[in-house]
């Protein structure tokens, strides 16, 4: 039962569950609303998404979300177990009282664990020696509870018999295999040992990086009872107050890597366990933040786990930027070079997805060579598909200058890839049939081959539609800021055109009255959409809009200044 409890906690976000039932709107790092459990003018319903809880400050009606459905769909705790189960997609099993005892047994048999490994770190040179070479001070051993497994393959074996723990237990947690006819072994020897709390401060498992030659040279413990490496994170419960207070995440591939980020003031830094950024991660990161910097390893492989790691963040609503490292480099080896200050500033200078995907294919073209037709097709394609054209058209730019005739011509290199583009653009908005079969050029027509309005630009589209969020949704078609895709603002314009004020009517009824096109155009937007939209998902929408275009205003004052070499406007606010 607690770790469905725990699984369905970490699938189902309150405000999202909330926002279907109340108007909610954003009051610094909460929600405010109406309550729904008594009559009020003004909001005193207060909604936390870093502590998943509400709280009416008027009938003092609070809870986490079995206790929300409980007090709506007025049902007992396991009506609200299944419904929300059912929603998270989690199977119930058995409910056995001895559950909870069960994963209370087995944290502890991890903290006599945790605590044995620290004492044996004590006197092992060679362990002391590569923290001490990694930059890790003995305050930071102390903060993040260091400690060593010994070369002997039963040395913690023997101190949990001493100690009455049933080794049995240990197996449970996975710190131990075997069984009392076959003898019992350690899991982890000769490693130096992480240990991983979850969002709740709970001693769950362990990471190890071994000294010697074995391999892996990095293991977790295997998935128990208590511990799922798709759904936790490494260092998020020591982040959680920077988290509180920035609600941006630094997302790194390793321990030493989040040991080094916080040593250097980077305090909201977390790290995947030896797996890819999954889905779940992404649900509980956005509990706690609105934004991620993505700082991976400078290598091919550490490029191309952070443009797919964006792409999850991304399509989990956490706006993000990558920080690039050379290829030698992880954010570790600044701190190991005594250079935090040179990490803090890769951080800083993060940028977008779309910029460091197109950085990284020019990283990977051979040294003193012209970039072949396969680079310019693959680039072309990224910036015809990208949600941000006026990026994507600045960077076109930056790369006329690596074209072959850029050196002669730029401008009119420019001009040519500027028309490639378009083409670009344009097939894929239209789809391309020429020669092949029907159903190929249906395949083409899928949303994701169609130039859509940016995705927050989609919000406010439905929104223009939705009875609850239609006189706010059609205050904001008026600001034209709000829409840089092309695709964007022609639904905008059509629908402004139409009723320049908020009509009344169904969403049917409204789409009936546009354009053919038009129509076929809002239809393939909201293709794959689950869900309504609803206020709350509104403004976020809108907040990250604005957000990107003051750092777009700032970017290209930069531009400007280092590039262009235009003077400093002080009125630019930069």
């Amino acid at each position: 039962m607690p770790d469905e409890l725990d699984a369905i906690r970490s699938r189902v976000d309150i405000v999202e569950l909330i926002s279907e039932r109340v108007r909610l709107s954003r009051s610094g790092q909460n929600w405010k609303g109406l309550c729904p459990f008594h009559t009020e003018k003004t909001p005193s319903f207060f909604v936390s998404p870093s502590r998943q809880r509400y709280h009416c400050f008027g009938c003092q009606a609070k809870g986490d979300i079995f206790n929300w459905v409980m007090a709506l769909e007025n049902t007992d705790f396991r009506g609200a177990l299944e419904k929300l189960a059912a929603r998270a997609g989690v199977e119930l099993g058995s409910t056995a009282p001895q559950a909870k005892g069960d994963a209370e047994r087995l944290i502890q048999v991890n903290e006599e664990a945790s605590l044995f490994f620290r004492s044996q770190l004590e006197s092992a040179a060679p362990a002391r020696q590569y923290l001490e070479r990694r930059g890790i001070s003995a305050d930071q051993i102390s903060t993040w509870e260091i400690g060593y497994a010994p070369a002997i393959g039963e040395a913690l074996v023997a101190h949990l018999r001493r100690k009455g723990i049933r080794l049995y237990d240990a197996n449970s947690a996975g710190l131990v295999s075997g069984d009392d006819r076959a003898g019992w072994v350690d899991f982890f020897i000769d490693r130096i040992t992480f240990p991983i709390r979850d969002e709740r401060g709970r001693l769950v498992a362990f990471g190890g990086r071994s000294l010697g030659s074995q391999e892996p040279k990095y293991k977790n413990t295997r998935e128990t009872q208590l511990f799922n490496k798709s759904a936790t994170l490494y260092g998020l419960h020591q982040s959680l107050k920077a988290l509180r207070d920035q609600r941006r995440v630094l997302l790194v591939e390793g321990y030493l890597d989040v040991v080094a980020c916080h040593k250097a003031g980077l305090a909201t830094a977390v790290a995947t366990l030896g797996t890819a950024l999954g889905q779940r991660h992404a649900t509980l990161l956005r509990r706690y933040a609105d934004s991620a910097v993505i700082a991976y390893d400078g290598d091919t492989a550490g490029r191309s786990a952070a443009t797919r790691a964006a792409e999850v963040l991304e399509n989990a609503g956490i706006a993000c930027t990558i920080a690039e490292f050379d290829p030698e480099d992880d954010p570790a080896s600044f701190v190991q070079r005594g250079d935090a200050a040179r990490l803090v500033r890769h951080v800083e200078d993060a940028m977008s997805p779309l910029r460091f995907q197109i950085r990284s294919r020019v990283a990977s073209l051979p040294s003193g060579s012209s970039p072949p037709d396969s680079f310019w097709r693959g680039a072309i394609e990224l910036l015809a598909v990208a949600q941000d054209q006026v990026e994507a058209d600045r960077i076109l730019d930056e790369l006329a200058g690596l074209h072959p005739r850029g050196t002669l011509d730029k401008q009119g290199t420019k001009k040519r890839l500027e028309i490639m583009l378009e083409i670009t653009r344009r097939k894929l908005t239209k789809g391309v049939r020429n020669e092949r079969s029907e159903a190929e050029a249906q395949k083409s027509l899928q949303p994701s081959s169609i130039n859509l309005p940016a995705r927050d630009e989609r919000s406010i589209l439905r929104g223009a539609l939705d009875p609850e969020c239609r006189a706010r949704a059609w205050e904001l078609l008026k600001e034209p800021d709000l829409f840089a895709s092309e695709a964007g603002r022609r639904i905008r314009d059509a629908f402004l055109t139409q009723w320049p004020n908020a009509p009344e009517g169904s969403r049917d009824q409204i789409l009936r009255q546009l354009e053919p096109d038009v129509r076929f155009a809002f239809d393939t937007m909201e293709a794959g959409i689950v869900g309504p939209v609803t206020q709350a998902t509104l403004e976020l929408a809108v907040e990250r809009i604005r957000a990107q275009n003051e750092k777009k205003r700032r970017d290209d004052i930069i531009y400007r200044r280092q590039v262009l070499n235009e003077p400093h406007d002080s009125r630019g606010g930069a």
